[in-house]
């Protein structure tokens, strides 16, 4: 069996902006980012660190948390070793 892949934070904000009609312009200004930190992180290759994680959780509805765990989950798949 295969194990699950963990979703990376990005993927996930992706998606999430796209349901509520919001451009990636958009998201950094209510983040208060500019365009550029954000596709980084829609793209993998910026972390979410506490900072971030508290602007994602006030302006997505969510928690801090989600966004933290969420990052951990990936980034550690992605330093763990493949078979």
């Amino acid at each position: 069996m295969t194990p699950a892949r963990s979703t990376a934070p990005g993927a996930l904000l992706l998606v999430e902006i796209q349901a509520r009609g919001w451009s990636v312009r958009e998201l950094a200004a209510r983040l208060g980012y500019d365009t550029g930190y954000v596709w980084g992180i829609l793209d993998r290759d910026t972390p979410i660190d506490q900072e971030v994680a508290d602007a994602l959780g006030r302006v997505m509805g969510t928690s801090a948390g989600l966004w933290l765990d969420l990052e951990a989950a990936y980034r550690g798949e992605q330093a763990a070793p493949t078979e």
